[in-house]
């Protein structure tokens, strides 16, 4: 890929005067009548200001915007893929699920302890009410169903991490992950690569790096194309490079992708 910069200077010729003068021999003896006056002739050039354009063609790669690999969160077994390699996948979207039945046998037990948790509560809210239990045995109750509540929060919480959901909208990559198999938080799933949206990463000489501000309009070609697209610098290093004196810039190149 070659990425041409353009780089504009202005360049002032200077006027150059050229004066010449043609003499007339003398004499030396004493005129007979008065000579006539000598004529100067000079040359002139008109001082105009121009633009200089100068390009510059630098290397560079173009990569997805965003990029992810994807890890379960918990260790289990794979009951459903519900993606295909190579497609487009919405944010938010299960990509994977794994074996959560224990979770739901907890959490169906403390449904069913928070039901009965809250009846007694009720019962002993009306009882304290006539007096026929302390405050100190109400608030026991209360206690009890608030952390049965609190139980049901972290198997919930707990089965979310059952589910591997997209981080954001994009391109899934190839897997060889399959229903039935074992896995951990080390297994990777896929690669996840934001496509709609890529940036251009180069880098230019520092005699450039003033040039290159945010906004910045930038053109490159790619390898194997004819054609000339268009990127706005987005971001640049805060730090000229010691070994080759040479800045990096990231500029983003809007593109609509279709599933």
């Amino acid at each position: 890929m070659r990425i041409n910069l353009s780089i504009k200077a202005c360049l002032l010729f200077l006027s150059l005067f050229i004066f010449g003068c043609n003499n007339k021999d003398k004499k030396t003896d004493i005129p007979t009548k008065p000579a006539a006056p000598q004529i100067a002739k000079a040359n002139g050039y008109i001082v105009t200001p121009q633009l200089l354009s100068q390009n510059i063609e630098v290397p560079g790669s173009l990569a997805a915007a965003e990029e992810v690999e994807l890890h379960p969160e918990v260790s289990g077994r794979v009951t459903g893929v519900y993606f295909k390699e190579g497609s487009y996948v919405s944010q938010g979207s299960v990509l994977l699920k794994i074996f959560d039945g224990d979770l739901q046998a907890q959490l169906n037990k403390l449904q069913i302890q928070l039901k009965t948790a809250q009846q007694t509560a009720n019962r002993y809210a009306a009882l304290l009410k006539i007096g026929g239990v302390s405050q100190q045995e109400h608030d026991l109750n209360m206690l009890a169903v608030n952390t049965i509540k609190a139980d049901i929060n972290i198997v919930r919480t707990n089965m979310a991490r059952t589910s591997l959901r997209a981080p954001f909208s994009g391109k899934i990559g190839i897997t060889t992950i399959t229903k039935g198999a074992y896995i951990s938080p080390q297994s990777l799933i896929a690669t996840l690569r934001r496509v709609s949206q890529l940036k251009l990463d180069f880098t230019v000489p520092e005699l450039y790096g003033t040039k290159m501000k945010n906004g910045t309009l930038v053109k490159f070609s790619v390898e194997g194309s004819d054609k000339n697209y268009a990127a706005i610098i987005s971001a640049t290093e805060n730090i000229i490079a010691e070994e080759n004196r040479s800045l990096r810039v990231i500029a983003k190149w809007l593109i609509m992708m279709h599933n």
